[in-house]
């Protein structure tokens, strides 16, 4: 299913599979030792813990309103405290790790770029990432791509990457994580997203 390089093996799956699997599949990282083992992350929630609410909520929604205001009330009732709460650290921490786990395997095509336009060691250099996810509409086949720029804002690099069918959110995250990898495979740490 993966090839040596750490890609999906799409041939295979073409043989076997419909294309509308294949580009679903196409927006997921493959299997990798360096992103650990699979974990369990409930969709419902923002921090993928199950909870009785939102499970209640997914079950409910198409009979009310979940803003109705008489649930504010029941959301909002005082007991136990739910979940853990995080700073904005907490939550930005948490980010990062995600996106480390989402990006084990790096497109190869960008990473054998041989570019290095500009000396990295340059303390005073700040790059600029400017990324977006895109969508065709009758597909609903989604890319994601970007462009970094040097702190004049002159054009040094750019980039893109196909992802099947996934969600918007994905796409612009891959955007976003693609370009960081990049950045840092060519030495540059100092950027604006």
């Amino acid at each position: 299913m993966v090839l040596d390089n750490g890609e999906w093996n799409f041939d295979l799956f073409k043989l076997w599979l419909p294309d509308d699997v294949v580009n679903r599949i196409i927006s997921i990282p493959p299997p990798s030792e360096s992103a650990g083992p699979d974990t369990i992350f409930w969709s419902k929630t923002t921090c993928g813990v199950f909870s009785v609410k939102s499970a209640y909520s997914l079950l409910k929604e198409e009979s009310w309103n979940p803003k109705d205001e008489i649930w504010n009330v029941v959301w909002k009732a005082p007991g136990p405290q739910k979940g853990v709460p995080m700073s904005a650290n907490d939550i930005i921490s948490t980010s990062f790790s995600w996106a480390y786990h989402f990006s084990s395997n790096y497109n190869a095509v960008v990473e054998n770029r041989p570019i290095r336009p500009t000396d990295p060691q340059d303390s005073g250099m700040c790059f600029y990432l400017n990324t977006d996810g895109a969508v065709q509409t009758a597909s609903g086949l989604f890319v994601a791509g970007g462009v970094i720029r040097d702190g004049k804002g002159k054009w040094i690099m750019g980039y893109n990457k196909h992802l099947g069918k996934c969600t918007v959110a994905v796409a612009e995250l891959w955007g976003i994580w693609d370009g960081l990898r990049l950045l840092q495979k060519q030495g540059y740490d100092k950027v604006i997203i």
